[in-house]
C-alpha cells in the first residue's frame, strides 16, 4: 500500500508554454493547476503517418531527445531526454499518467500516430508540474483536436514496403454541435522484419525472429461549453512479435515470442464559476483514468540451457480525483487549489514454475496549491516558483521527497514579445517502479534493494518566434544550455552480452546544449533543423569522461520540404512535394565499460508525394539511402539498411 500526502505551493506564470512552433496557452494539467516556466516542444501528429516510422519518427524532431532503438519498423524504441534513461520520464495521455509498467521504459516503437493530434515533450525543469517520477522530462499524448473542425474528414491509408512491411489505417474527425470535436481512428500493421546486417566482427548476417503484428485503436472527444470543459479518450492496442536477440547470440532467441495488450481510458472535466465574486472565482476540476496491460514472454530454448522459459504479467491501475481552483484578480494574478485523488495499482508477475511477484498498491493524494505570477520591471520580468512535499509509504519503506522549482522569463524588449530569455532550476525525485524492483525475465532483471533517484535539473536559454518573418530570417530559433545532476540514478545496464539488470549509480551528470531552427526562405520551401550536444557520465577521479550507454554525444536532425507544385506552378497537380531528412549521430557505447562501441552513422531519407486530386495522394519513401548496415543502438541490436515504402492515402472532406 502506498499512502501519499502532497503539500504543494506553486507560484507560476499565466500557463504559457514556449513550444517549438507556437506559444501555447492551455488550461490546467492533471498534476497541477498551472504551467511552470520551461521548454516544451509541441509536435503535430494530426496526419496519418506511416513510412516515417510513426511516433518514433515524429519524436526525433525534438531537440534534447534521443531514441534508443532495438531494431526495425514497429519494434521496441525508448525515449531518453537530456542524457537520462527511458525510465526517468513520465508518459501521459490527455493529462492522465500511464503508470502501467513496460519493461525497460515506455515503448514508443509500438505506437502509430494515426488518430493522435499532437504530442508535447517537457524537457528538464518544465516536467516538474507532473510530480515525482518526471525526473528528466515528460511526454503527453493528445488524441482529439482541441477545437471543432470546420469539416468532417474521413481518411484511409495503405502502405507496403521492405522487410515484408504492410499497414492499413483510417481515421475520422468531426464536430459535435459546434462546441465539441471528436476523433476515431484505427491502425493495423505487420512485418516479417528480417534484414541483412554486418556484425561487430565484419561478418554479414541475417536478422532472425524479427517479425511483428500490431493493432491499435484510439478515440477522443473534447467539449467546450460556456461554463466548462469535458474531455474523454480511449487507447487500445494489441501486438505480438518475435524477440530478436543480440547480433552475436541470435540462435538463443530464435524461438522467443512476446505478446502485449494495453487499454487506457481517460476522462477529465472543468466546471467554471461554481462560486463567483467581484474579484474571485471558484472552478471545479475532476479527473479519472483506467488502464490495464498484459504481457506474455516465452522462449522454448532459453539462454544457457535453462529449458523453456515463460513469464506472464498483468497490471491494472486507476486514478480519480477532484479539486477546487480559486482565482483572484488584483494587482497580481493568483490561484489557490485544493483537492484529493485516489489511485489503485495491482500487478502480478508469474513464471513457468508458477512463482508470483505481486504489488497491490493504493495511493491517496491530498494537495493544496497556490499559483501566482510576479510581474516586475514594467512587465519585462516574470518570476515563477514552486515547492512540493510528498510522504510515501510502501509496505515497510517510507520516503519523504520534497521538490522545488524556480523560473525566470525576461523580455528585454517589451514591445517585442516574441523574444524571451528563460532560466529554470528544479529539484526532482523518483521512486523505483515495480519493474525496476521485481522484474525477472530471461534478459531483463530488477533489484528489490534499489534506492530512489534525486536530481537537480537546470537550464537557461533564448527563444525567438516570428510568425511572419522576412524571407532572410528564420521563423523560430531556440538555444538552450542545460546541466543536470542525479544521485543514485537507476539504469538497466548490460552485465553480460545478453543480460541487462537494474542498478544504482552513485552520481550521474548530464550537460549540453540544444539548438533548433525553423526557416522558410520562400513559401514553398521549409527547413527544420536541430542539434543536441550531450555529455552524460559518472564523475570519477579519472580525467577521462566515459559516456553512458546508448547516449550519443552529438545528434543532428535536419528536414527539408519543397512544394514543387507551387514552386514550378504545376496547375494539373493539387500537390507535388519533395521531402528529405538527414540524421547523424556520433559514436555510442553499448555497455557501461566502454568495451563495445558502435561508430557514428549518417542516415539519409527522401520522399516524394504526388497528389493528382485533392482527395487522393501517393507517396514514395526511401530510408537509409546510403545502406549503412553496421549501425546499432541498444545492446548489439542492429538497425536495418536501405528500405523502400509506398503508400496510398484517400481523404474526403464534408462540410458540416
Amino acid at each position: 500500500m502506498i499512502f501519499q500526502i502532497t503539500l504543494l505551493v506553486h507560484f507560476v506564470s499565466l500557463s504559457t508554454v514556449y513550444a517549438q512552433d507556437t506559444v501555447e496557452t492551455r488550461a490546467s494539467s492533471v498534476e497541477d493547476p498551472r504551467f511552470a516556466s520551461g521548454f516544451v516542444t509541441r509536435v503535430e501528429l494530426n496526419a496519418i503517418s506511416t513510412s516515417d516510422e510513426g511516433l518514433v519518427g515524429a519524436l526525433e524532431q525534438t531537440p534534447g531527445l534521443s531514441i534508443q532503438r532495438q531494431s526495425s519498423f514497429g519494434q521496441p524504441a525508448y525515449v531518453q531526454i537530456r542524457g537520462g534513461n527511458p525510465r526517468q520520464l513520465v508518459v501521459l495521455m490527455n493529462g492522465i499518467r500511464i503508470r502501467v509498467p513496460s519493461g525497460l521504459g515506455f515503448n514508443v516503437g509500438s505506437l502509430a500516430t494515426t488518430g493522435m493530434d499532437h504530442v508535447s515533450v517537457y524537457r528538464g525543469p518544465a516536467a516538474m508540474i507532473h510530480g515525482a517520477g518526471a525526473l528528466t522530462g515528460a511526454i503527453e499524448l493528445n488524441i482529439a483536436p482541441q477545437q471543432p473542425p470546420e469539416t468532417t474528414t474521413l481518411s484511409a491509408s495503405l502502405l507496403s514496403g521492405s522487410f515484408g512491411s504492410h499497414e492499413v489505417a483510417g481515421s475520422a474527425d468531426f464536430a459535435l454541435k459546434k462546441r465539441g470535436s471528436a476523433r476515431v481512428a484505427a491502425n493495423a500493421r505487420s512485418s516479417k522484419g528480417d534484414f541483412t546486417f554486418i556484425d561487430p566482427q565484419g561478418v554479414d548476417q541475417q536478422r532472425l525472429n524479427n517479425d511483428h503484428t500490431h493493432v491499435q485503436a484510439v478515440g477522443g472527444v473534447n467539449w467546450r461549453g460556456p461554463k466548462g470543459r469535458l474531455g474523454m479518450s480511449l487507447l487500445m492496442e494489441r501486438g505480438e512479435s518475435g524477440v530478436a536477440g543480440p547480433s552475436e547470440f541470435q540462435n538463443l532467441f530464435d524461438q522467443a515470442r512476446i505478446s502485449e495488450q494495453r487499454i487506457v481510458a481517460t476522462s477529465s472535466g472543468t466546471r467554471r464559476d461554481v462560486l463567483k465574486g467581484e474579484r474571485w472565482t471558484v472552478d471545479l476540476n475532476r479527473v479519472f483514468g483506467l488502464q490495464w496491460r498484459g504481457l506474455r514472454y516465452e522462449n522454448e530454448s532459453a539462454v544457457l540451457g535453462q529449458g523453456e522459459l515463460l513469464n506472464t504479467s498483468s497490471a491494472t491501475g486507476t486514478q480519480a480525483g477532484v479539486s477546487l481552483l480559486l482565482s483572484t484578480r488584483s494587482l497580481y494574478f493568483a490561484t489557490l487549489s485544493a483537492g484529493v485523488r485516489t489511485e489503485f495499482f495491482f500487478s502480478t508477475q508469474r513464471n513457468q514454475s508458477d512463482e508470483r511477484a505481486t504489488l497491490n498498491a493504493r495511493r491517496k493524494t491530498m494537495h493544496v496549491a497556490l499559483g501566482q505570477e510576479k510581474i516586475a520591471l514594467n512587465q519585462r520580468l516574470h518570476l515563477t516558483a514552486a515547492a512540493r512535499l510528498e510522504v510515501v509509504h510502501e509496505q515497510t519503506q517510507n520516503w519523504v521527497p520534497w521538490m522545488g522549482a524556480f523560473g525566470v522569463i525576461f523580455q528585454p524588449l517589451p514591445k517585442f514579445a516574441e523574444f524571451n530569455l528563460i532560466a529554470n532550476t528544479s529539484k526532482t525525485y523518483r521512486i523505483p517502479d515495480f519493474d525496476e524492483l521485481y522484474l525477472n525475465t530471461e534478459f531483463v532483471q530488477g533489484d528489490p534493494d534499489l534506492a530512489p533517484e534525486r536530481g537537480w535539473m537546470n537550464d537557461v536559454g533564448a527563444r525567438l518566434d516570428l510568425e511572419q518573418a522576412p524571407f532572410w530570417l528564420p521563423t523560430s530559433v531556440e538555444a538552450v544550455l542545460f546541466a543536470n545532476l542525479i544521485q543514485d540514478q537507476i539504469s538497466f545496464v548490460p552485465v553480460s552480452a545478453y543480460l541487462v539488470k537494474a542498478r544504482n549509480f552513485e552520481r550521474v551528470r548530464s550537460q549540453g546544449t540544444e539548438l533548433s531552427m525553423v526557416f522558410a526562405p520562400v513559401k514553398a520551401v521549409s527547413l527544420r533543423a536541430n542539434h543536441t550536444w550531450t555529455q552524460s557520465f559518472r564523475p570519477s577521479s579519472s580525467p577521462v569522461r566515459l559516456q553512458l550507454p546508448s547516449i550519443p554525444e552529438h545528434r543532428i536532425d535536419a528536414r527539408l520540404g519543397v512544394q514543387l507544385a507551387k514552386l514550378l506552378s504545376l496547375k494539373r497537380l493539387d500537390a507535388l512535394e519533395l521531402s528529405s531528412r538527414a540524421a547523424w549521430r556520433s559514436d555510442v557505447y553499448l555497455d557501461t565499460f566502454g568495451a563495445q562501441k558502435n561508430p557514428a552513422w549518417l542516415r539519409l531519407d527522401a520522399g516524394l508525394l504526388v497528389q493528382p486530386r485533392r482527395w487522393l495522394s501517393l507517396q514514395f519513401d526511401v530510408t537509409n539511402i546510403l545502406n549503412h548496415q553496421r549501425a546499432m543502438d541498444s545492446l548489439q541490436r542492429p538497425l536495418p539498411g536501405r528500405a523502400f515504402f509506398l503508400s496510398l492515402t484517400a481523404k474526403r472532406q464534408v462540410k458540416q
